[in-house]
């Protein structure tokens, strides 16, 4: 075989072997192509499904709430109410008076919603109690029921949650409790006779098991003419939905 010969039979094997490289070539980009939109596409799901939950944990309307129709609640008459009986609106807080969300609900809240529609006579409010962090819930809600035999449910419910966001030791003990009666004016005598007889026991029991029976599983949980929104939600959201049952 001549040197042309050979230079020739080199380059045809050569060729042959790009040849044959070719599709391994095109089957590795390929599979690197198909892994690359696999990680994107897992990426966007992930960042989909984080946006989500964010929304929900804003608790920014209704559809995050998971809300689908209104619960027809009935309110008893031991719980206590604010504003206007023919309001078109009605909103009922279920809380215990242990819990530190109720205490933010309460001074971030409750407060906007009794200037802007509670004062203004545009919504009724009740304040349900749903005691079930223990012993102290009851007895703060039983104390807060002896405090509306003289009329000063109010300034008794209010200082109960500013004792709870206190760093007292045992705001809530029976002593507090009957502390709490003294600086807000009531009688004392009166106020622990009832306390302490706990007549009103069996009233919180009743009002905490109706809660359970409509669903109230953790506090606060706050019905709008029905409808649930569990937890602390910014005011924002509470505005939405008072504005738009009121403009129906």
């Amino acid at each position: 075989m001549t040197e042309q010969n050979e230079l020739e039979a080199e380059a045809g094997n050569q060729a042959k072997k790009q040849q044959n490289l070719m599709p391994w070539i095109v089957t590795i980009l390929i599979a690197a192509w198909l892994i690359g939109m696999a990680i994107l596409g897992a990426g966007w799901l992930i960042a989909n499904e984080i946006s989500k939950q964010g929304t929900q944990f804003a608790g920014s309307g209704l559809q995050e709430q998971g809300i689908n129709s209104p619960i027809d609640i009935q309110i008893p008459e031991s719980v206590p109410r604010l504003g206007s009986d023919d309001a078109k609106v009605t909103v009922i807080e279920f809380a215990d008076y242990q819990c530190p969300y109720c205490a933010q609900w309460h001074f971030d809240i409750f407060s906007k919603l009794k200037s802007e529609y509670i004062d203004t006579g545009k919504i009724k409010f009740a304040f349900w109690d749903f005691a079930f962090l223990g012993e102290e819930s009851f007895k703060a809600a039983e104390a807060a029921m002896c405090s509306s035999a003289q009329g000063k449910f109010w300034e008794y419910h209010d200082a109960l949650f500013v004792a709870q966001a206190s760093e007292t030791d045992n705001p809530l003990s029976d002593t507090s409790l009957k502390q709490i009666a003294q600086n807000t004016g009531l009688n004392a005598t009166s106020f622990s006779e009832c306390f302490d007889a706990r007549i009103n026991k069996p009233i919180v029991e009743d009002l905490t098991n109706q809660g359970v029976n409509y669903g109230v599983g953790s506090t606060p949980t706050v019905f709008i003419n029905g409808l649930k929104f569990e937890g602390v939600l910014p005011w924002e959201t509470y505005q939405q939905v008072i504005e738009t049952e009121l403009a129906k």
